[in-house]
């Protein structure tokens, strides 16, 4: 028994599934990648990646060609799926596979060795976009893994001089301070970036290095206001492990120098600042 839709006749098993957004094992069907006469390629809600694609033949006798088909890249195709938890661009990888999949099913010439070929090269691109992405995020920390440890080691050439007078002490203690609250940033957010925007390595080591500036910018402004007096709401702030803890948290927030500026800007100004 089919259904037509359009000039494509479905079969029933699988336009109902897709009518009811479910399939037959009961899981709900958040997407639909790929829709054939006999056979689809969607998505379940489900929390494990691997586990969340399917794909599905339908029961029609017209189906036995592709289950035949299926079989050749079914080792294949799980293993490809076990990548994706690794993808850095999953929609993306989902869709890949979702096309490759079909490619297969849908060619009536599939032989074993097609069908390997076909998802070894398809596994092997997903590992390189994800050394790529590795790679770019890696520059893109790069600033910040150089300059830590180089601040660290300039504090600690200073630890016998260590001293809330002694001036040098204090500008690198806090430019460490700002470096730790950006690293810390950066690390927190780097999982969500999008490391394949840009093809240029050195595209990735600016952007890091842009993060590390407004972290020291952000650090000196904080610390003028701390010595200001200003902001009541940081004038408890007067131990040198206080203003410290000021500067870490300057150089984390990307928001907290702005919105103290902003305040300030009303107070020098006697009025609200226009908003567009």
């Amino acid at each position: 028994m089919s259904e037509s839709v359009g000039n494509m006749e479905f079969a029933a098993d699988i336009q109902l599934a897709c009518e009811q957004k479910e399939d037959v094992y009961g899981n709900r069907i958040s997407h639909v990648f790929v829709k054939r006469k006999l056979f689809m390629v969607y998505q379940i809600d489900d929390a494990d990646i691997n586990n969340s694609l399917r794909v599905y033949i339908s029961e029609d006798p017209r189906s036995a060609d592709i289950d035949r088909r299926y079989s050749y890249i079914r080792h294949f195709y799980f293993n490809a799926k076990g990548l994706l938890a690794r993808s850095p661009n999953l929609n993306a990888m989902k869709y890949r596979i979702a096309k490759t999949v079909e490619d297969c099913l849908k060619d009536e010439n599939l032989s074993r060795e097609s069908a390997e070929e076909t998802f070894k090269n398809l596994i092997t691109f997903i590992e390189e976009e994800y050394s790529k992405a590795t790679h770019n995020r890696f520059y893109y920390l790069l600033p910040h893994f150089v300059a830590v440890p180089v601040l660290f080691l300039m504090c600690l050439q200073l630890m016998d001089q260590r001293s809330p007078d002694n001036e040098w002490w204090v500008i690198f203690t806090a430019f460490l301070a700002a470096a730790l609250g950006g690293f810390m940033s950066v690390l927190r957010n780097a999982s969500t970036l999008n490391f394949h925007e840009y093809s240029q390595k050195r595209k990735y080591v600016f952007l890091g290095g842009e993060r590390l500036l407004l972290s020291f910018v952000a650090a000196g402004i904080a610390f003028i206001v701390l010595k200001s007096g200003a902001v009541v709401a940081l004038a408890g702030f007067n131990s040198y492990w206080q203003v410290m803890l000021v500067l870490v948290v300057a150089g984390f927030s990307e928001t907290l120098v702005p919105s103290i500026l902003q305040k300030v800007e009303k107070r020098v100004t006697g009025k609200p600042r226009n908003r567009a």
